[in-house]
Protein backbone atom coordinates (compact mmCIF):
# COMPACT_ATOMS: atom_id res chain seq x y z
CA UNK A 1 0.00 0.00 0.00
CA UNK A 2 2.63 2.50 0.99
CA UNK A 3 4.65 1.92 -2.34
CA UNK A 4 1.18 2.50 -4.64
CA UNK A 5 0.55 5.82 -2.43
CA UNK A 6 4.03 7.17 -3.41
CA UNK A 7 3.74 6.16 -7.19
CA UNK A 8 0.48 7.10 -8.04
CA UNK A 9 1.10 11.17 -7.16
CA UNK A 10 4.08 11.48 -9.59
CA UNK A 11 2.01 9.62 -12.32
CA UNK A 12 -0.97 11.86 -12.58
CA UNK A 13 1.65 14.38 -12.25
CA UNK A 14 3.41 13.93 -15.23
CA UNK A 15 0.04 13.43 -16.84
CA UNK A 16 -0.86 16.90 -16.05
CA UNK A 17 2.75 18.19 -17.67
CA UNK A 18 2.00 16.52 -21.04
CA UNK A 19 -1.84 17.93 -21.40
CA UNK A 20 -0.45 21.16 -20.40
CA UNK A 21 2.01 20.89 -23.15
CA UNK A 22 -0.69 19.79 -25.72
CA UNK A 23 -2.53 22.47 -25.28
CA UNK A 24 0.71 25.23 -24.94
CA UNK A 25 1.09 23.33 -28.45
CA UNK A 26 -2.51 24.03 -30.06
CA UNK A 27 -2.38 27.40 -29.17
CA UNK A 28 0.53 27.82 -30.92
CA UNK A 29 -0.56 26.30 -34.46
CA UNK A 30 -3.88 27.83 -33.44
CA UNK A 31 -1.92 31.40 -33.19
CA UNK A 32 0.15 30.84 -36.30
CA UNK A 33 -2.97 29.87 -37.96
CA UNK A 34 -4.72 33.33 -37.18
CA UNK A 35 -1.68 35.19 -38.28
CA UNK A 36 -1.45 33.21 -41.68
CA UNK A 37 -5.01 34.48 -42.12
CA UNK A 38 -5.14 37.50 -41.75
CA UNK A 39 -1.76 38.08 -43.55
CA UNK A 40 -3.70 36.81 -46.50
CA UNK A 41 -6.42 38.22 -46.17
CA UNK A 42 -4.56 41.41 -46.13
CA UNK A 43 -2.87 40.83 -49.65
CA UNK A 44 -6.10 39.91 -50.89
CA UNK A 45 -7.33 43.20 -50.12
CA UNK A 46 -4.36 45.03 -51.52
CA UNK A 47 -4.24 43.27 -54.51
CA UNK A 48 -8.35 43.30 -54.87
CA UNK A 49 -8.12 47.21 -54.06
CA UNK A 50 -5.30 47.82 -56.42
CA UNK A 51 -7.65 45.91 -59.39
CA UNK A 52 -10.36 47.57 -58.52
CA UNK A 53 -8.74 50.77 -58.73
CA UNK A 54 -6.97 49.94 -61.75
CA UNK A 55 -10.21 48.83 -63.76
CA UNK A 56 -12.83 51.77 -62.50
CA UNK A 57 -10.36 54.47 -61.44
CA UNK A 58 -7.44 54.97 -64.26
CA UNK A 59 -9.02 53.48 -67.46
CA UNK A 60 -11.56 56.03 -68.88
CA UNK A 61 -12.59 54.83 -72.70
CA UNK A 62 -10.83 57.95 -74.75
CA UNK A 63 -14.03 57.26 -77.30
CA UNK A 64 -17.25 57.46 -74.76
CA UNK A 65 -18.13 60.17 -76.74
CA UNK A 66 -17.83 58.97 -80.59
CA UNK A 67 -21.37 58.27 -81.81
CA UNK A 68 -22.09 54.37 -82.32
CA UNK A 69 -23.75 53.17 -85.67
CA UNK A 70 -27.12 51.43 -85.15
CA UNK A 71 -27.25 48.38 -87.37
CA UNK A 72 -28.14 45.88 -86.84
CA UNK A 73 -26.54 42.71 -87.98
CA UNK A 74 -29.46 40.54 -87.69
CA UNK A 75 -30.67 41.90 -91.50
CA UNK A 76 -27.45 40.41 -92.80
CA UNK A 77 -28.05 37.69 -95.52
CA UNK A 78 -25.71 35.14 -98.04
CA UNK A 79 -27.03 35.66 -101.76
CA UNK A 80 -26.74 33.18 -103.96
CA UNK A 81 -23.67 34.49 -105.61
CA UNK A 82 -21.79 34.39 -101.97
CA UNK A 83 -22.44 38.37 -101.65
CA UNK A 84 -23.53 39.98 -98.25
CA UNK A 85 -26.76 41.62 -98.29
CA UNK A 86 -28.14 43.95 -95.83
CA UNK A 87 -31.87 44.94 -95.63
CA UNK A 88 -32.86 47.38 -93.07
CA UNK A 89 -36.09 47.65 -90.79
CA UNK A 90 -37.49 50.02 -93.73
CA UNK A 91 -36.63 47.63 -96.41
CA UNK A 92 -33.94 49.74 -97.24
CA UNK A 93 -31.14 47.85 -98.88
CA UNK A 94 -27.39 48.53 -98.44
CA UNK A 95 -25.62 48.73 -102.17
CA UNK A 96 -23.24 46.27 -103.33
CA UNK A 97 -20.19 48.29 -104.86
CA UNK A 98 -16.35 46.88 -105.85
CA UNK A 99 -12.94 49.36 -105.26
CA UNK A 100 -10.49 48.90 -107.62
CA UNK A 101 -6.83 49.43 -109.05
CA UNK A 102 -4.52 48.50 -112.13
CA UNK A 103 -4.22 45.12 -110.21
CA UNK A 104 -7.39 44.45 -111.50
CA UNK A 105 -6.25 44.66 -114.48
CA UNK A 106 -8.74 45.23 -117.90
CA UNK A 107 -12.40 45.38 -116.16
CA UNK A 108 -16.01 44.90 -118.27
CA UNK A 109 -17.79 47.31 -116.28
CA UNK A 110 -21.12 46.76 -118.00
CA UNK A 111 -21.17 42.86 -117.06
CA UNK A 112 -20.06 44.43 -113.41
CA UNK A 113 -23.11 46.31 -113.30
CA UNK A 114 -25.28 43.56 -114.70
CA UNK A 115 -23.88 41.53 -111.58
CA UNK A 116 -25.88 44.45 -109.15
CA UNK A 117 -22.54 46.24 -108.49
CA UNK A 118 -24.14 49.92 -108.17
CA UNK A 119 -20.92 51.92 -107.10
CA UNK A 120 -17.10 51.61 -108.02
CA UNK A 121 -14.20 53.52 -105.34
CA UNK A 122 -11.69 54.03 -108.10
CA UNK A 123 -7.83 54.08 -106.77
CA UNK A 124 -6.94 57.13 -108.51
CA UNK A 125 -3.20 57.33 -107.28
CA UNK A 126 -0.35 56.74 -105.11
CA UNK A 127 2.66 57.74 -103.13
CA UNK A 128 5.74 56.14 -103.17
CA UNK A 129 6.92 54.17 -100.05
CA UNK A 130 10.23 55.33 -100.25
CA UNK A 131 10.47 58.06 -103.11
CA UNK A 132 7.38 60.31 -101.81
CA UNK A 133 6.13 60.34 -105.62
CA UNK A 134 2.96 60.90 -106.25
CA UNK A 135 1.68 58.51 -109.19
CA UNK A 136 -1.28 58.34 -111.16
CA UNK A 137 -3.27 54.85 -111.35
CA UNK A 138 -2.37 53.29 -114.35
CA UNK A 139 -5.84 51.95 -115.07
CA UNK A 140 -7.56 55.10 -113.31
CA UNK A 141 -8.53 56.99 -116.56
CA UNK A 142 -9.60 54.01 -118.34
CA UNK A 143 -11.89 53.01 -115.03
CA UNK A 144 -13.64 55.63 -114.81
CA UNK A 145 -14.43 56.71 -118.23
CA UNK A 146 -15.89 53.07 -118.42
CA UNK A 147 -17.48 53.16 -114.99
CA UNK A 148 -20.13 55.91 -115.61
CA UNK A 149 -19.98 54.97 -119.24
CA UNK A 150 -21.79 51.53 -117.27
CA UNK A 151 -24.19 53.79 -115.31
CA UNK A 152 -21.96 52.61 -111.90
CA UNK A 153 -21.54 55.63 -109.42
CA UNK A 154 -18.27 56.31 -108.87
CA UNK A 155 -15.97 57.53 -105.83
CA UNK A 156 -11.99 57.80 -105.52
CA UNK A 157 -9.16 56.98 -103.08
CA UNK A 158 -5.58 58.23 -102.45
CA UNK A 159 -3.10 55.35 -101.23
CA UNK A 160 -1.25 58.08 -99.19
CA UNK A 161 2.03 58.34 -97.80
CA UNK A 162 1.70 61.85 -96.91
CA UNK A 163 4.30 63.03 -93.66
CA UNK A 164 2.82 66.44 -93.28
CA UNK A 165 -0.25 68.38 -93.52
CA UNK A 166 1.11 70.44 -96.75
CA UNK A 167 1.58 66.52 -98.41
CA UNK A 168 -1.56 65.62 -97.49
CA UNK A 169 -3.11 68.35 -99.25
CA UNK A 170 -0.61 67.92 -102.59
CA UNK A 171 -2.00 64.67 -102.54
CA UNK A 172 -5.80 66.37 -102.52
CA UNK A 173 -4.95 68.46 -104.97
CA UNK A 174 -3.46 65.67 -107.29
CA UNK A 175 -6.92 63.56 -106.65
CA UNK A 176 -9.22 67.06 -107.38
CA UNK A 177 -7.17 67.45 -110.26
CA UNK A 178 -7.46 64.46 -112.00
CA UNK A 179 -11.43 63.82 -111.77
CA UNK A 180 -12.21 67.84 -112.55
CA UNK A 181 -13.75 66.36 -115.90
CA UNK A 182 -15.96 63.53 -114.23
CA UNK A 183 -18.99 62.99 -112.51
CA UNK A 184 -17.74 61.84 -108.55
CA UNK A 185 -21.22 61.04 -106.46
CA UNK A 186 -19.28 58.57 -104.46
CA UNK A 187 -16.60 60.10 -101.75
CA UNK A 188 -13.38 60.94 -101.77
CA UNK A 189 -10.75 58.85 -99.79
CA UNK A 190 -7.69 59.17 -97.82
CA UNK A 191 -6.16 55.44 -97.39
CA UNK A 192 -2.94 55.16 -95.25
CA UNK A 193 -2.76 51.80 -94.08
CA UNK A 194 -0.22 49.92 -91.68
CA UNK A 195 2.52 48.52 -93.79
CA UNK A 196 4.70 45.85 -92.90
CA UNK A 197 8.10 46.68 -93.72
CA UNK A 198 9.33 49.63 -91.84
CA UNK A 199 11.25 51.32 -94.50
CA UNK A 200 8.27 53.26 -95.58
CA UNK A 201 8.15 57.34 -95.15
CA UNK A 202 5.12 57.24 -92.93
CA UNK A 203 6.82 54.41 -90.31
CA UNK A 204 7.77 56.00 -87.28
CA UNK A 205 4.17 59.33 -87.51
CA UNK A 206 2.86 59.31 -84.60
CA UNK A 207 -0.85 58.50 -83.80
CA UNK A 208 -1.31 62.80 -83.57
CA UNK A 209 0.56 63.59 -86.94
CA UNK A 210 -1.42 60.26 -88.47
CA UNK A 211 -4.42 62.48 -87.54
CA UNK A 212 -3.69 66.05 -88.41
CA UNK A 213 -2.39 64.56 -91.72
CA UNK A 214 -5.55 62.66 -92.79
CA UNK A 215 -7.77 65.92 -91.72
CA UNK A 216 -5.87 68.09 -93.68
CA UNK A 217 -6.77 65.95 -96.96
CA UNK A 218 -10.28 65.71 -95.92
CA UNK A 219 -10.50 69.65 -95.91
CA UNK A 220 -9.03 69.99 -99.32
CA UNK A 221 -11.25 67.69 -100.43
CA UNK A 222 -14.56 68.92 -98.50
CA UNK A 223 -13.47 73.04 -99.59
CA UNK A 224 -13.51 71.52 -102.98
CA UNK A 225 -17.41 70.59 -102.79
CA UNK A 226 -16.87 66.75 -102.49
CA UNK A 227 -17.57 64.21 -100.02
CA UNK A 228 -14.22 63.62 -98.26
CA UNK A 229 -14.01 59.84 -95.96
CA UNK A 230 -11.52 58.16 -93.84
CA UNK A 231 -10.53 54.52 -94.84
CA UNK A 232 -9.21 52.10 -92.34
CA UNK A 233 -9.84 48.77 -90.06
CA UNK A 234 -11.30 48.50 -86.57
CA UNK A 235 -7.70 48.55 -84.67
CA UNK A 236 -6.36 51.42 -87.10
CA UNK A 237 -8.88 53.82 -86.88
CA UNK A 238 -8.81 53.43 -83.38
CA UNK A 239 -5.26 53.04 -82.45
CA UNK A 240 -3.70 54.87 -85.03
CA UNK A 241 -6.08 58.28 -85.31
CA UNK A 242 -7.58 59.96 -82.81
CA UNK A 243 -10.94 59.19 -83.51
CA UNK A 244 -12.88 61.43 -81.86
CA UNK A 245 -11.49 63.67 -84.70
CA UNK A 246 -11.64 61.56 -87.31
CA UNK A 247 -14.99 61.16 -86.99
CA UNK A 248 -16.33 64.55 -88.59
CA UNK A 249 -15.88 62.65 -91.52
CA UNK A 250 -17.32 59.38 -92.70
CA UNK A 251 -15.71 56.53 -91.84
CA UNK A 252 -15.06 53.31 -94.62
CA UNK A 253 -14.34 50.24 -92.48
CA UNK A 254 -12.40 47.50 -93.50
CA UNK A 255 -12.88 44.29 -91.46
CA UNK A 256 -13.42 40.75 -93.04
CA UNK A 257 -15.73 38.95 -90.88
CA UNK A 258 -19.53 37.49 -90.69
CA UNK A 259 -20.63 41.15 -89.18
CA UNK A 260 -18.65 44.04 -87.98
CA UNK A 261 -17.43 43.98 -84.44
CA UNK A 262 -16.53 47.83 -84.28
CA UNK A 263 -19.06 49.98 -82.61
CA UNK A 264 -18.86 53.23 -83.93
CA UNK A 265 -20.80 54.89 -86.68
CA UNK A 266 -19.04 54.22 -90.04
CA UNK A 267 -21.07 54.43 -93.96
CA UNK A 268 -19.28 51.79 -95.61
CA UNK A 269 -17.99 48.23 -94.84
CA UNK A 270 -15.41 46.44 -96.92
CA UNK A 271 -16.33 42.90 -95.99
CA UNK A 272 -13.88 41.20 -97.95
CA UNK A 273 -11.11 41.48 -99.71
CA UNK A 274 -11.27 37.97 -102.26
CA UNK A 275 -14.40 38.69 -104.09
CA UNK A 276 -15.59 37.52 -107.18
CA UNK A 277 -17.67 39.46 -109.81
CA UNK A 278 -18.43 38.68 -113.64
CA UNK A 279 -16.50 40.94 -115.29
CA UNK A 280 -13.65 41.38 -113.13
CA UNK A 281 -10.74 38.79 -113.86
CA UNK A 282 -8.94 38.91 -110.41
CA UNK A 283 -9.86 38.48 -106.78
CA UNK A 284 -11.47 41.87 -105.79
CA UNK A 285 -12.96 43.57 -102.89
CA UNK A 286 -16.48 43.97 -102.42
CA UNK A 287 -18.46 46.63 -100.48
CA UNK A 288 -21.57 47.22 -98.94
CA UNK A 289 -22.33 51.01 -98.45
CA UNK A 290 -24.98 51.64 -95.80
CA UNK A 291 -25.70 55.33 -97.69
CA UNK A 292 -27.12 56.41 -101.14
CA UNK A 293 -24.28 59.20 -101.64
CA UNK A 294 -25.84 59.53 -105.09
CA UNK A 295 -28.69 61.11 -104.07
Amino acid sequence: MAYHETKAPRRKSKKKFTLLKAFLLFLLIFFIWQIHINVSNLFSFILNGYQASATTDSFEDPYKDVPLHNYNWDNLSISSDNRVEYVGAKGDEALQGVDVSRYQGDIDWPKVKASGISFAMLRAGYRGYESGKINIDEKFLQNIQQALAADIQVGVYFFSQAITEEEAVEEADFVLQNISSYQITYPIVFDLEEISSSDHRTHSLTKEQRTTIALAFCKRIKDAGYIPMVYGNASWLTDYYDLTQIIKYDIWLAQYSDSPSYPYDFKMWQYTNKGYVDGINHIVDINLCFTSYET
